[in-house]
């Protein structure tokens, strides 16, 4: 079951893998935002594991600065899974190989745990 939401998460990983190589702020790419981006790439410019990861970690750290402003507590690994869920229901992640679902689902287990 971990593997299936894992796996949905994909899309939105290979987006925010993207967005994160790019970006040189403390803010995170929306999921949405994500989604786009990693719609217009193209196969071969499509970020490695290691970068999906810094990208999720990116996303991450945005969400948990988001809930203590607000005074709310926050689990990265909910966060997360909630990310891959709804990434697993965009037609990015539908279509990707299995190959690239296996790398989202590195991706994500690297980021629950930090280790990128």
């Amino acid at each position: 079951m971990t593997r299936t939401i894992v796996a949905l998460l994909i899309p939105a990983a290979l987006l925010l893998g993207a967005c994160s190589s790019e970006s040189t702020t403390t803010e995170a790419a929306s999921p949405a935002s994500a989604t786009i981006e990693a719609t217009e790439a193209s196969s071969a410019d499509l970020p490695a594991v290691a970068d999906l990861c810094k990208g999720l970690l990116q996303y991450a750290n945005g969400a948990e600065a988001r809930a203590q402003q607000s005074g709310e507590t926050f689990d990265r690994t909910k966060a997360l899974d909630d990310l891959f869920t709804q990434s697993a229901e965009t037609p990015e992640w539908k279509d990707a190989p299995q190959e690239r679902k296996d790398q989202m689902i590195q991706a994500y287990d690297a980021a629950k745990t930090g280790a990128c």
